[in-house]
C-alpha cells in the first residue's frame, strides 16, 4: 500500500511539472508574437499584390485594372 502512495505522488508530481512546462512555454509564445508593423518606423510604405507592373502611373493614360489599383492608392491622400 505504501510503495501504490508513493507511486501516486510522483505521477502528480510529474502531471504538475509537465503543466508548468506547458504553462511556461504558452507563456513564451504568446509573447513572441509581437506586432511587426510597431516595430516600423516607416508609415509611408505601400505595400500591394499586383498581377503585373503596371506600364505607367500617369492617372491619364491608365488603361489597366492594376495601374488604377496603384494610381487610387497613390492619389487617395491628395483628395482627403
Amino acid at each position: 500500500m505504501n510503495n501504490y502512495l508513493q507511486q501516486n505522488k510522483i505521477k502528480s508530481f510529474v502531471i504538475k511539472c509537465v503543466a508548468v512546462v506547458v504553462l511556461a512555454i504558452a507563456c513564451v509564445s504568446m509573447t513572441a508574437c509581437a506586432a511587426s508593423h510597431s516595430l516600423t518606423k516607416n508609415t509611408n510604405e505601400l505595400n500591394a499584390c499586383l498581377a503585373s507592373e503596371p506600364t505607367t502611373i500617369d492617372p491619364a493614360l491608365c488603361s489597366t485594372n492594376d495601374a488604377s489599383t496603384m494610381i487610387l492608392n497613390m492619389f487617395a491622400g491628395l483628395a482627403k
